[in-house]
């Protein structure tokens, strides 16, 4: 589902929030929609499943609406002892939910 299409205010805001009226995002058909994230720079992402940054361009800000590749690109940026204690964290945490 198209995120930015939910009804009601959620709509409204997404819709202004990358120039657009809410109704005229609603009619958007599929092939236009990867247009319109190339010319305009949208995360595609965030347009179909709110997740992320709502621009390509925005600083990325680690929350739990971050995607993957968001979290991948802020662990390549940090120094090797702090990726250390994440990967320690996460297979911790995969072991706890049944994972390797």
């Amino acid at each position: 589902m198209l995120h930015a299409a939910r009804p009601g205010r959620a709509r409204t805001e997404s819709a202004f929030r990358i120039g657009l009226s809410a109704t005229s995002l609603a009619s958007v058909k599929h092939h236009e929609i990867a247009k319109f994230t190339e010319t305009h720079g949208v995360n595609l992402e965030w347009l179909l499943e709110g997740r992320g940054r709502v621009f390509r361009t925005d600083p990325i800000e680690i929350g739990p609406n971050m995607t993957g590749s968001e979290f991948a690109a802020c662990y390549r940026g940090m120094r090797p002892e702090d990726q250390a204690v994440i990967s320690r964290i996460l297979r911790g945490m995969a072991r706890k939910n049944g994972g390797a």
